[in-house]
């Protein structure tokens, strides 16, 4: 349900000159999971209330579940891009706990990596069911038919006279001319049976900069695909997100790195825990307890888990003892946390927070009295050069038991069918796709799949195989606590022989040349 919209005819973004004051938002309930999507960045949260000075802050919680419950799990989660220009001065897109505070609707021009308008763009949320596009398949050829608005007025273009992109949301391009035609038959290219399509920049109107910590904007270009299932059980308590990022500046980034937030709040939230399943690829939240003061018994647990890329690494805020930090106020120490370090620069001992299972009373101890409920995990990418892009893919799952504990064991079944159903989702992107890619290539590495572990897993003993131009790598072994158990060994041989006498559990194997790093996981039983 949308609370503000401004329909753009025909599929093609032009530029207007109303400025952002209101919050655009859309409830995305498809599934029994209920989640508030902003245009400004900040996702899973709700403006606290339009009398007060500021519209634009969310921090009420905005994930919900079940849906209509009036129970919330998380009030805060959004994506954090940083990394390095060619003056090696940070630069950073960090939304934290207000929409626009340091992403903004609208695409960016593509030579230049400004908005191009005169004080901003209005709502830029684009919602579209399955449904829709089955009614819409099933009557485009009557002669009275007229497309939902959600079809018609899909953002698959911009105007290329404003030098905008001329493919923006993805479409399905029957007669292959490369132009939306929706009566023609052509729809918009989604995922699930509901989807929200949102253009988003970290630049600031005619200012030309980010928030006011951040006044030098990196000039990506953002789009998210948010869609849920409710044709399939099993993903009831899912919600995917599609992450394509475009560098529309003139810089070459280096150290760019991306992260996704995530500030849980499970009830209470005064008894809320965190963890790191590495093995999953995962960060999440759980109740301290069996009861919840607010939720009740039977708390659930969610998790943010990324579908295709490797976690570099995990943090925590709000937390002092073993793995937090001081939340970070200011580009460079943004940049620093995402890193790994300190807000000082200095380097943080441990890899992952909390990175053992709580099921099984694994890792270090958390006390009521820290209140973690706040995290980042972090995937390194190196160089983002200009115009090149990325794609950051993620899904917020929901695990409930009869207990705190067994809600964490359901959060991580669910989420290994998770990772299993994306590794085969195709979509409805079967036919003729312009806009988004089905696939963005990475960098191009040494070789491609270039590494086999075997067997894995192992009882410690295992082997390393190479392609031969990977001859030459350093290669590093790392328990989840980031500690290098096997230390910059050069490889020599295309089998290499590895052996770990740390006992059971799950490592990670990196491979560094030439400024490519690989990272697997090799799993010790």
């Amino acid at each position: 349900m949308k609370n503000i919209i401004f329909l753009v005819a025909l599929g093609v973004f032009p530029l207007i000159g109303l400025s952002q004051t209101e919050v655009n938002t859309e409830l995305l309930d498809e599934n029994n999971v209920g989640i508030t999507l902003s245009d400004g960045g900040l996702f899973c949260a709700r403006p606290i209330n339009e009398t007060f000075d500021d519209p634009t802050l969310m921090t009420r919680p905005g994930l919900e579940y079940p849906k209509g419950s009036g129970n919330y799990l998380m009030q805060g989660l959004s994506m954090w891009f940083g990394g390095v220009n060619e003056f090696e001065e940070p630069r950073v897109s960090t939304p934290t706990y207000k929409a626009y505070e340091d992403q903004f609707s609208g695409p960016l021009t593509m030579n230049s990596g400004y908005p191009g308008y005169s004080s901003g763009w209005s709502t830029n949320i684009f919602s579209v069911s399955r449904e829709e596009i089955n009614y819409h398949l099933t009557n485009y050829q009557n002669p009275n038919y007229v497309a939902p608005e959600s079809i018609s007025m899909w953002p698959a273009h911009g105007d290329a006279s404003l030098d905008l992109d001329f493919y923006l949301a993805p479409f399905v391009d029957l007669n292959g001319d490369g132009t939306y035609n929706p009566y023609e038959g052509e729809y918009p290219c989604i995922q699930g049976d509901q989807a929200v399509y949102m253009i988003l920049n970290d630049r600031r109107g005619n200012q030309g900069c980010g928030s006011p910590l951040n006044q030098e904007a990196m000039g990506i270009e953002i789009h998210y695909l948010f869609y849920q299932y409710s044709s399939i059980r099993e993903l009831a308590k899912t919600t995917f997100c599609k992450t394509r990022v475009i560098n529309r500046s003139s810089i070459n980034y280096s150290d760019f790195s991306a992260s996704v937030y995530m500030n849980a709040l499970i009830g209470s939230g005064n008894d809320d825990f965190v963890g790191t399943d590495v093995e999953r690829d995962m960060i999440f939240s759980y109740n301290g307890g069996e009861v919840d003061l607010s939720y009740g018994s039977q708390v659930p647990a969610v998790g943010v888990v990324s579908l295709n890329n490797s976690l570099s690494r995990t943090r925590v805020f709000g937390n002092y003892q073993n793995y937090g930090y001081h939340f970070p106020s200011f580009p460079p120490e943004f940049l620093e946390v995402m890193h790994g370090n300190l807000l000082t620069g200095e380097s943080h001992p441990k890899r992952f927070g909390y990175p053992g299972d709580p099921v099984l009373g694994e890792g270090d101890i958390q006390s009521v009295s820290e209140q973690a409920h706040s995290m980042i995990y972090t995937i390194d990418i190196g160089d983002f050069k200009s115009g090149e892009e990325r794609e950051f893919d993620f899904a917020i799952v929901v695990g409930q038991g009869v207990n705190h504990l067994e809600s964490v064991q359901r959060l991580k079944e669910s989420v290994d069918f998770v990772h299993a159903f994306y590794d085969e989702d195709k979509g409805m992107c079967n036919q003729g796709v312009q806009g988004i890619p089905a696939t963005i290539n990475p960098p191009v590495e040494p070789v491609v799949d270039a590494t086999t572990i075997y067997p894995n897993p192992s009882n410690g003993e295992f082997v390393v195989e190479v392609e031969e131009l990977w001859m030459g790598a350093q290669m590093s072994v790392f328990n989840t606590n980031g500690q290098a158990l096997v230390n910059q060994k050069k490889v020599t041989e295309i089998q290499n022989n590895v052996s770990v006498a740390n006992g059971p559990g799950v490592y990670l194997v990196t491979l560094e040349k030439d400024g490519f790093t690989k990272i697997f996981k090799a799993v010790i039983e």
